[in-house]
């Protein structure tokens, strides 16, 4: 599903789109102006613990600039945890909207809820790192 909430990314006007990876996490892709995929925002690393209001944003390789755009676009906010990926790393980010899931027809407009009604409560980082070591806050090292 596309939204109207939109963001600039490499001076291209998109708007998002969410969906879900088949472990049931939320997946974040842009859709330029003419509705066709510009660039996915997440990734999904099942062994990574995230919040239901977390995803991991991909800012590396033909995705850098996404997550300062994300951010100024008031769509996600970093939580300074970073998960290492080999040679690279991806950032863990609270989601600052959150699409309602489906109960209105195919074709109807379905605006972003804001986190003041999001139906879930937030799991704090410190819980959420708690046994990952290659993922931690504040460091680009391993543990």
């Amino acid at each position: 599903m596309i939204y109207s909430q939109a963001v600039n990314f490499l001076n291209t006007p998109c708007q998002l789109g969410f969906g879900r990876y088949t472990n049931g996490r939320l997946a974040i892709q842009l859709y330029d102006s003419n509705g066709e995929p510009f660039a996915t925002a997440t990734i999904n690393v099942p062994a990574m613990p995230l919040a239901q209001n977390q995803v991991l944003i991909k800012d590396y390789d033909e995705n850098e600039g996404l997550l300062a755009a994300l951010e100024g676009a008031g769509i996600v906010r970093t939580t300074g945890v970073r998960c290492r990926l080999g040679f690279v790393q991806a950032d863990v980010c609270q989601l600052l909207i959150l699409h309602r899931r489906s109960t209105s027809h195919p074709g109807q407009s379905r605006l972003p809820l804001p986190p003041s009604r999001w139906p879930f409560l937030s799991v704090p980082a410190r819980v959420l790192n708690k046994g990952f070591s290659d993922c931690h806050p504040g460091t680009d090292r391993p543990v």
